[in-house]
């Protein structure tokens, strides 16, 4: 390869948090009635807060409390994570390792406000891994347009096509394809449909295949 590069996705990649997010928002859903919660939830996964603002707004009326009810989901989050901790995805780790130890640039693009980018990826200890992070309110559109994503292989110094994407979410699979960039979808909560099996280039049920993927086009 011309170029060793990986750019991350967090939520749903490196931390286990889209469930938890799920989670917060069917008891937020429970107490105020909202209906179909979790395929709205779906389409917002990727996303930043402006686009979440809008689906939620078009899917529950102008009138939908959007700030108000969000504020007692990142409540709920926020109180789950203080007492049980960040939760990672398996693998984690072990592939960050193996990618530094082999000599790539890792970087991280995710639709999620730098604040707490980097408060998440300190409070795991991971925040030395990554050399470029690019976040949702760093750029004017975030995924699934490409801007972030452009942006993550500028600042690392690579030409999208020489980079590789780890993804979950349809919205983030959709980013990395229009950069250029090759897409490796790793499914969190919503499985892959045609569009992405289309989109992707690679498709694996975890990270462990993810590293042994990279082994093998470094012959290890």
């Amino acid at each position: 390869m011309k170029s060793k590069t990986v750019i991350f996705d967090m939520d749903g990649v490196i931390f286990d948090t889209e469930k938890l997010f799920l989670d917060c928002w069917k008891q937020i859903a429970g107490r105020f009635g909202m209906a179909g919660i979790e395929q709205v939830y779906y389409r917002t996964i990727g996303t930043d807060a402006r686009d979440s603002r809008r689906i939620f707004c078009e899917s529950y009326g102008d009138e939908f409390s959007y700030e108000e009810l969000t504020a007692l989901a990142f409540e709920a989050f926020f109180r789950s994570v203080r007492e049980n901790g960040m939760p990672m995805k398996p693998w984690v780790g072990e592939l960050l390792n193996y990618l530094a130890e082999a000599g790539y640039r890792i970087g991280l693009a995710s639709s999620t406000k730098e604040i707490h980018v980097r408060e998440q990826l300190a409070s795991r200890d991971l925040l030395s891994f990554f050399q470029v992070i690019v976040c949702g309110d760093m750029v004017s559109r975030s995924k699934p347009a490409p801007e972030i994503y452009l942006k993550a292989c500028k600042d690392i110094g690579t030409m999208p096509k020489e980079a590789f994407a780890i993804e979950d979410s349809y919205n983030g699979v959709r980013a990395a394809a229009a950069a250029g960039m090759k897409a490796i979808m790793v499914p969190d909560i919503v499985p892959p449909d045609a569009e992405m099996k289309e989109l992707a280039y690679r498709i694996y049920p975890s990270l462990a295949e993810v590293k042994d993927f990279f082994a093998s086009l470094d012959g290890s």
